[in-house]
Protein backbone atom coordinates (compact mmCIF):
# COMPACT_ATOMS: atom_id res chain seq x y z
CA UNK A 1 0.00 0.00 0.00
CA UNK A 2 1.43 3.48 -0.65
CA UNK A 3 2.43 5.18 2.33
CA UNK A 4 3.86 2.04 4.38
CA UNK A 5 7.51 4.02 3.08
CA UNK A 6 6.56 6.99 4.60
CA UNK A 7 9.66 8.86 2.76
CA UNK A 8 7.66 7.32 -0.10
CA UNK A 9 4.68 9.35 0.66
CA UNK A 10 4.68 12.87 -1.09
CA UNK A 11 0.66 12.89 -1.27
CA UNK A 12 -2.08 14.38 0.89
CA UNK A 13 -4.72 12.18 3.07
CA UNK A 14 -8.35 13.48 2.60
CA UNK A 15 -11.10 11.85 4.10
CA UNK A 16 -14.75 11.76 2.80
CA UNK A 17 -17.82 11.59 5.01
CA UNK A 18 -21.34 10.66 3.81
CA UNK A 19 -24.68 9.95 4.83
CA UNK A 20 -28.18 10.51 3.36
CA UNK A 21 -30.68 10.65 6.15
CA UNK A 22 -31.23 12.74 8.53
CA UNK A 23 -31.70 10.62 11.41
CA UNK A 24 -27.89 9.35 10.40
CA UNK A 25 -26.74 12.80 10.77
CA UNK A 26 -28.57 12.84 14.69
CA UNK A 27 -26.58 9.38 15.55
CA UNK A 28 -23.00 8.12 15.24
CA UNK A 29 -22.50 8.24 11.39
CA UNK A 30 -20.10 11.53 11.08
CA UNK A 31 -18.28 10.74 14.32
CA UNK A 32 -17.58 7.16 13.52
CA UNK A 33 -16.43 7.65 9.75
CA UNK A 34 -13.90 10.56 10.96
CA UNK A 35 -12.38 8.17 13.76
CA UNK A 36 -11.55 5.60 11.54
CA UNK A 37 -9.88 7.92 8.74
CA UNK A 38 -8.12 9.45 11.67
CA UNK A 39 -6.89 6.35 12.53
CA UNK A 40 -6.21 5.00 9.50
CA UNK A 41 -3.65 8.28 8.66
CA UNK A 42 -1.77 8.04 12.20
CA UNK A 43 -1.61 4.08 11.69
CA UNK A 44 0.41 5.42 8.68
CA UNK A 45 2.13 8.11 10.28
CA UNK A 46 0.65 10.90 8.60
CA UNK A 47 -2.09 13.92 8.93
CA UNK A 48 -5.45 13.39 7.78
CA UNK A 49 -5.16 16.81 5.61
CA UNK A 50 -8.55 17.57 5.03
CA UNK A 51 -11.81 16.05 5.87
CA UNK A 52 -15.00 16.21 3.03
CA UNK A 53 -18.38 15.67 4.47
CA UNK A 54 -21.46 15.64 2.24
CA UNK A 55 -24.44 15.76 4.99
CA UNK A 56 -27.86 14.42 3.43
CA UNK A 57 -26.73 13.24 -0.23
CA UNK A 58 -27.78 10.53 -1.86
CA UNK A 59 -25.41 8.16 -3.27
CA UNK A 60 -27.81 6.20 -4.96
CA UNK A 61 -28.60 9.21 -7.14
CA UNK A 62 -25.64 11.06 -7.19
CA UNK A 63 -26.87 14.16 -5.77
CA UNK A 64 -23.43 14.27 -3.50
CA UNK A 65 -21.24 14.38 -7.02
CA UNK A 66 -23.96 17.07 -8.27
CA UNK A 67 -24.00 19.09 -5.63
CA UNK A 68 -22.07 17.83 -2.98
CA UNK A 69 -18.33 18.13 -1.92
CA UNK A 70 -17.08 15.00 -3.71
CA UNK A 71 -18.13 16.46 -7.10
CA UNK A 72 -16.50 19.43 -6.50
CA UNK A 73 -13.09 17.50 -5.15
CA UNK A 74 -13.41 15.63 -8.61
CA UNK A 75 -13.46 18.25 -10.26
CA UNK A 76 -10.14 19.32 -8.65
CA UNK A 77 -8.77 16.05 -9.22
CA UNK A 78 -10.02 16.31 -12.94
CA UNK A 79 -7.62 20.16 -12.84
CA UNK A 80 -5.12 18.93 -11.53
CA UNK A 81 -5.64 20.56 -8.11
CA UNK A 82 -4.90 17.40 -5.66
CA UNK A 83 -1.56 16.53 -5.60
CA UNK A 84 -0.50 12.98 -7.28
CA UNK A 85 0.16 10.03 -4.94
CA UNK A 86 -2.90 11.16 -2.57
CA UNK A 87 -5.39 9.07 -0.80
CA UNK A 88 -9.17 9.33 -0.54
CA UNK A 89 -10.32 7.55 2.64
CA UNK A 90 -13.90 6.32 3.08
CA UNK A 91 -15.28 4.07 5.23
CA UNK A 92 -16.78 1.61 2.54
CA UNK A 93 -17.39 1.45 -0.27
CA UNK A 94 -20.92 2.31 -0.73
CA UNK A 95 -19.71 5.47 0.72
CA UNK A 96 -18.42 6.87 -2.26
CA UNK A 97 -21.30 5.52 -4.81
CA UNK A 98 -24.80 3.80 -4.81
CA UNK A 99 -24.80 4.57 -8.04
CA UNK A 100 -24.97 1.88 -11.38
CA UNK A 101 -21.71 -0.18 -11.87
CA UNK A 102 -20.80 2.24 -14.74
CA UNK A 103 -21.45 5.14 -12.95
CA UNK A 104 -19.53 4.52 -9.83
CA UNK A 105 -16.71 2.59 -12.36
CA UNK A 106 -15.88 5.90 -14.11
CA UNK A 107 -15.39 7.78 -10.33
CA UNK A 108 -12.88 5.32 -8.99
CA UNK A 109 -11.41 5.46 -12.93
CA UNK A 110 -11.53 9.29 -12.62
CA UNK A 111 -9.70 9.09 -9.07
CA UNK A 112 -7.45 6.30 -9.96
CA UNK A 113 -5.89 7.58 -13.45
CA UNK A 114 -4.64 10.05 -11.60
CA UNK A 115 -2.96 8.47 -9.37
CA UNK A 116 -5.51 9.22 -6.11
CA UNK A 117 -5.45 5.90 -4.89
CA UNK A 118 -8.52 4.91 -2.44
CA UNK A 119 -8.46 3.60 0.89
CA UNK A 120 -11.34 1.84 2.34
CA UNK A 121 -11.80 0.98 5.85
CA UNK A 122 -14.16 -1.64 6.43
CA UNK A 123 -12.87 -4.01 5.01
CA UNK A 124 -9.42 -2.75 5.24
CA UNK A 125 -8.70 -2.10 1.41
CA UNK A 126 -6.53 -0.14 -1.06
CA UNK A 127 -7.30 0.54 -4.03
CA UNK A 128 -4.98 1.50 -7.05
CA UNK A 129 -4.30 0.54 -10.18
CA UNK A 130 -1.93 -1.43 -9.92
CA UNK A 131 -4.02 -3.61 -6.99
CA UNK A 132 -7.63 -3.06 -9.67
CA UNK A 133 -4.64 -4.89 -12.30
CA UNK A 134 -4.13 -7.41 -9.76
CA UNK A 135 -7.34 -8.45 -9.45
CA UNK A 136 -8.80 -6.07 -6.90
CA UNK A 137 -11.56 -4.53 -9.59
CA UNK A 138 -13.57 -7.92 -8.50
CA UNK A 139 -14.23 -7.34 -5.29
CA UNK A 140 -14.57 -3.50 -6.11
CA UNK A 141 -17.28 -4.35 -8.41
CA UNK A 142 -19.06 -7.04 -5.99
CA UNK A 143 -19.19 -4.24 -3.26
CA UNK A 144 -20.38 -1.55 -5.74
CA UNK A 145 -23.14 -3.81 -6.99
CA UNK A 146 -24.36 -4.81 -3.51
CA UNK A 147 -24.47 -1.05 -2.47
CA UNK A 148 -26.81 -0.50 -5.85
CA UNK A 149 -28.81 -3.66 -4.95
CA UNK A 150 -29.47 -2.39 -1.80
CA UNK A 151 -30.00 1.49 -2.38
CA UNK A 152 -32.31 -0.05 -5.02
CA UNK A 153 -34.46 -1.84 -3.18
CA UNK A 154 -35.54 0.58 -0.44
CA UNK A 155 -35.75 3.16 -3.64
CA UNK A 156 -38.55 0.67 -4.71
CA UNK A 157 -39.79 0.02 -0.94
CA UNK A 158 -40.54 3.57 -0.14
CA UNK A 159 -42.14 4.25 -4.28
CA UNK A 160 -44.44 1.82 -3.17
CA UNK A 161 -45.33 2.90 0.34
CA UNK A 162 -45.93 6.30 -1.23
CA UNK A 163 -48.00 4.77 -4.26
CA UNK A 164 -50.18 3.15 -1.63
CA UNK A 165 -50.49 6.21 0.70
CA UNK A 166 -51.62 8.27 -2.21
CA UNK A 167 -54.18 6.01 -3.22
CA UNK A 168 -55.37 5.30 0.23
CA UNK A 169 -55.67 9.18 0.68
CA UNK A 170 -57.78 9.40 -3.21
CA UNK A 171 -60.00 6.74 -2.55
CA UNK A 172 -60.57 6.38 1.65
CA UNK A 173 -59.42 10.07 2.65
CA UNK A 174 -56.26 9.05 4.87
CA UNK A 175 -54.32 11.58 5.46
CA UNK A 176 -51.46 11.69 3.38
CA UNK A 177 -48.67 14.02 5.31
CA UNK A 178 -49.24 15.93 8.78
CA UNK A 179 -47.52 18.68 6.83
CA UNK A 180 -50.39 21.22 5.61
CA UNK A 181 -50.46 24.92 5.76
CA UNK A 182 -50.70 26.72 9.12
CA UNK A 183 -54.85 27.57 9.19
CA UNK A 184 -55.15 23.54 9.19
CA UNK A 185 -53.90 21.00 12.03
CA UNK A 186 -54.19 17.09 12.22
CA UNK A 187 -56.56 15.76 14.42
CA UNK A 188 -56.12 12.21 16.10
CA UNK A 189 -59.64 10.17 17.10
CA UNK A 190 -58.20 9.22 20.46
CA UNK A 191 -60.60 6.04 19.81
CA UNK A 192 -59.71 4.73 16.13
CA UNK A 193 -56.41 6.37 16.00
CA UNK A 194 -58.08 8.00 12.77
CA UNK A 195 -56.70 11.33 11.81
CA UNK A 196 -58.47 13.80 10.58
CA UNK A 197 -57.83 17.56 9.18
CA UNK A 198 -59.37 20.58 11.51
CA UNK A 199 -59.63 24.01 10.38
CA UNK A 200 -57.86 26.82 12.83
CA UNK A 201 -60.55 28.95 13.94
CA UNK A 202 -58.89 32.35 14.28
CA UNK A 203 -56.26 31.26 10.94
CA UNK A 204 -59.53 30.19 9.03
CA UNK A 205 -61.66 33.36 9.55
CA UNK A 206 -58.50 35.13 8.26
CA UNK A 207 -58.04 32.51 5.02
CA UNK A 208 -61.81 33.42 4.47
CA UNK A 209 -61.17 37.35 4.94
CA UNK A 210 -58.58 36.90 2.24
CA UNK A 211 -60.92 35.38 -0.07
CA UNK A 212 -63.66 37.87 0.50
CA UNK A 213 -61.51 40.98 0.42
CA UNK A 214 -59.96 39.67 -3.07
CA UNK A 215 -63.68 39.43 -4.51
CA UNK A 216 -64.35 42.69 -3.42
CA UNK A 217 -61.63 43.55 -5.72
CA UNK A 218 -58.70 44.68 -3.28
CA UNK A 219 -55.33 44.25 -4.58
CA UNK A 220 -52.74 42.16 -2.83
CA UNK A 221 -51.03 45.49 -0.85
CA UNK A 222 -54.53 46.52 0.31
CA UNK A 223 -56.10 43.20 1.66
CA UNK A 224 -52.51 42.89 3.20
CA UNK A 225 -53.11 46.33 4.89
CA UNK A 226 -56.63 45.80 6.62
CA UNK A 227 -55.43 42.54 7.90
CA UNK A 228 -52.26 44.29 9.41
Amino acid sequence: MPGQDNKAFTGKIYSYLRFSTPEQQLGDSERRQLELAQKFAQDLGATLDETLIDRGLSGYHAAHKSKGYLGRFLEKVERGQIPSGSILVIENVDRLSREPIMDALTTVSDLLRKNISIQTLSPREHYDQESLNGGMIYALIGQMQRAHDESKRKSERITAARDQARKLAREQGKILTGRCPQWLKVVVDKTTGEKTFEVVPELGAAIAKIYELKLAGLGMRSIAKQLN
